[in-house]
């Protein structure tokens, strides 16, 4: 039988046809556990992080509808304090006021996103708040320390521009 092709042979009963077997079962299902492992993780973060972050959120829209702007500011996270003083919040806060009137409902968060660098774990959301004047779409950044989330970065965007 030396030399000679054997074509009687099912190729997937070899010893190599084994391997040859094993890595396709493997190619077919690394994306299947890829995705598997995936979804388990975006599960595991907004069990874990949605209802901190919510929670702050909603009250940070509490203080903001009352203008308790120095109790946004002493809440914050340094980096949000360093970036800009007390006054510079009030005026920013009172722009946003101003321009678009009260809100009357927010919904969100509608997206979620962490990331944990070696300054600590960063959860952005948004959220959409509709107000007397138009729609308001905002970006939270919070710093998560322990079961505390901290306002690290704040964008509104609106239909009317804050600027004046």
């Amino acid at each position: 039988m030396d030399g000679i092709l054997n074509l009687s042979r099912d190729p997937l009963s070899t010893p190599s046809g084994a391997r040859w077997r094993w890595k396709l079962w493997l190619a077919l299902l690394s994306p299947v556990v890829l995705i598997i492992i995936a979804f388990t993780y975006l599960k595991y973060v907004q069990a874990r992080y949605v209802p901190v972050v919510a929670a702050s959120a909603d009250t940070f829209h509490a203080r903001f509808e009352r203008g308790e702007d120095d109790a946004i500011y002493q809440e914050a996270d340094p980096a949000w304090q360093s970036a800009m003083t007390a006054d510079a919040e009030h005026q920013f806060f009172n722009r946003v006021r101003r321009k678009l009137g009260p809100c009357t409902s927010y919904a969100g968060p509608q997206r979620l996103l962490a990331r944990t660098t070696t300054n600590g774990t960063f959860v952005t959301t948004t959220y959409r708040g509709q107000c007397t004047n138009g729609a308001l779409n905002e970006t939270f950044t919070w710093r998560l320390t322990g079961s505390r989330a901290t306002l690290f970065r704040y964008v509104p965007r609106g239909a009317i521009e804050f600027t004046e």
